[in-house]
C-alpha cells in the first residue's frame, strides 16, 4: 500500500482502499462486522462463527476477492493481503487481547510469503514478528551503511604466499554489536533483501580490490559468495558488468563462489551465465563442494575454475578415514578436469600437511588468519 501511495499518489491509494473495503463487505454475511483499523489494515468480526473451518472458509474467500487486480485510473494494481486470525475465548480473554493476537497472527502470515492466512500461535508469531523487525532493521542498515566486509586470506599451499582473499559480510548492529551472516542472511533471503545486499557486497569488494591494486598490494582476486536469489535474478550478469565498469576494475580481480545447488537448476541458463562471466575475466568457484548433490556431469560441462572443499570435511582431517577419502577424491577429480582446489577451515598444521600431500593448491582458515576488517587485513598483507 505504501508503494502505491509513493508511486501513484494518495488518490490512487484512496481508490485502492475503497475498492478493497467494498470487496470485503460484499464477501461477508450481513451479521459480520468490518471496519478499517488504520492505514491499510481492516478488521473483521465473525460473531456467529462456531468452528475453525467456518473461519477458514471466510479467510479463503477474502483472499480471493482482495487479490483481484484493482483498476486505478487505468492502471491495474495487484495487492497481496495477509490475514491473521484469533479466536475467542481460546486465544484471548478480552477484546483488546483478541485484536492484539489477530494482529500478531497477521505478522506470521506476512513472514510466510503474504497472500495467506494464519491462526494465532504464540511461538510461531513471536518468531515471525522477530523476522519482520529484522527485515525492517536490515533495510535501515543498508540506508545507514552499517554493513562492513571482513577479508580472510587465501594462500598457496606450497609456500603460504598470498593469492587472494574471501570477502565476508558483517553487520555493525547499533544495539547488538558485530553480527555474523547466520544472524541475518536467512531473513534477507526470505524477503529478497539479498538482491540489494548482495549488490552492496559485490561493489564494496571490487572497490577494495581496486584500492589495494592501486596501493601496489597483490591481493586479488577477491572472492564473493553469491546467493541463489542474486544469481537467478534477471539482469544479474549485466549488474556485475556494470559494477566492474563503474569501479574501473578488470574482471580478473573478482572471483564468484556459487553453491552446488545453484549450478543444478536450468543447466543451459547456468552455462550461459557462467560463460558470460568468464568472458569478463571472472574466476568461477564451486563453494562448499561435497555437501550437495552436484552432478559430476555438471562439473565436467560447466566452465568452472576452482572447487572449494567444505570445512566439514577439513575439520576431521587427517585422522577420520571417511573425511580423508572424500578430500582425496575431490582433489583428484578436480585435477582430472583441469580445475584447482582450495580447502577452507584449515585450523592446524596436520590438516595443512595432509592437504599439501594430496596436492591441494590453496588454503584458507584460521591457521593462516581469521577474517579481518579491511584495514587490519591490509596491515596483515603488508607484514607478510
Amino acid at each position: 500500500f505504501k508503494r502505491v501511495n509513493d508511486s501513484l499518489g494518495h488518490l490512487a491509494g484512496d481508490k485502492l482502499l475503497q475498492t478493497v473495503a467494498v470487496r470485503i463487505t460484499e464477501t461477508l454475511r450481513a451479521t459480520d462486522r468490518v471496519a478499517r483499523f488504520g492505514g491499510d489494515e481492516f478488521m473483521v468480526l465473525l460473531p456467529h462463527a462456531r468452528q475453525r473451518r467456518d473461519v477458514e472458509d471466510v479467510a479463503r474467500k477474502l483472499l480471493a476477492a482482495i487479490e483481484v487486480p484493482v483498476d486505478a485510473d487505468g492502471r491495474l494494481i495487484s495487492v497481496t493481503p495477509s490475514i491473521g486470525v484469533a479466536l475467542f475465548p481460546g486465544d484471548a480473554q478480552s477484546p483488546a487481547e483478541l485484536i492484539k493476537h489477530a494482529d500478531s497472527a497477521m505478522y506470521l502470515a506476512k513472514s510466510r510469503g503474504r497472500a495467506n492466512y494464519q491462526f494465532f500461535d504464540p511461538a510461531s508469531v513471536q518468531t515471525a514478528y522477530d523476522a519482520l523487525v529484522m527485515e525492517s532493521q536490515l533495510v535501515q542498515a543498508l540506508e545507514r551503511n552499517e554493513f562492513v566486509l571482513h577479508f580472510q586470506p587465501q594462500v598457496r599451499t606450497l609456500d603460504q604466499a598470498l593469492i587472494g582473499a574471501e570477502a565476508l559480510i558483517r553487520w555493525n548492529h547499533p544495539q547488538q554489536g558485530l553480527l555474523y551472516p547466520d544472524h541475518f542472511i536467512p531473513v534477507a533471503e526470505q524477503q529478497r533483501l539479498m538482491l540489494p545486499l548482495g549488490q552492496w557486497v559485490l561493489r564494496e569488494a571490487v572497490r577494495c580490490a581496486r584500492r589495494w591494486r592501486e596501493a601496489g598490494l597483490s591481493v586479488a582476486p577477491i572472492a564473493v559468495n553469491l546467493s541463489t536469489v542474486q544469481f537467478q535474478s534477471a539482469g544479474f550478469v549485466e549488474a556485475v558488468e556494470r559494477v566492474l565498469q563503474e569501479e574501473n576494475v578488470p574482471g580478473e580481480l573478482l572471483e564468484l563462489e556459487l553453491s552446488e545447488r545453484m549450478l543444478m537448476d536450468d543447466l543451459p541458463d547456468v552455462m550461459h551465465k557462467l560463460a558470460r562471466l568468464k568472458a569478463l575475466g571472472i574466476c568461477i568457484a564451486v563453494d562448499d563442494f561435497g555437501t550437495g548433490y552436484f552432478s559430476l556431469r555438471h562439473l565436467k560441462e560447466l566452465p568452472i575454475d576452482k572447487v572449494k572443499i567444505d570445512r566439514s570435511f577439513v575439520q576431521d582431517l587427517p585422522h577420520a578415514q571417511d573425511a580423508a577419502a572424500i578430500a582425496r577424491a575431490i582433489i583428484q577429480m578436480a585435477h582430472s578436469l583441469g580445475q584447482s582446489v582450495i580447502a577452507e577451515g584449515v585450523e592446524n598444521q596436520q590438516q595443512l600437511d595432509f592437504l599439501a600431500t594430496q596436492g591441494c593448491e590453496e588454503l584458507q582458515g584460521d591457521l593462516i588468519s581469521a577474517p579481518l576488517p579491511a584495514e587490519a587485513f591490509e596491515g596483515w598483507v603488508r607484514r607478510t
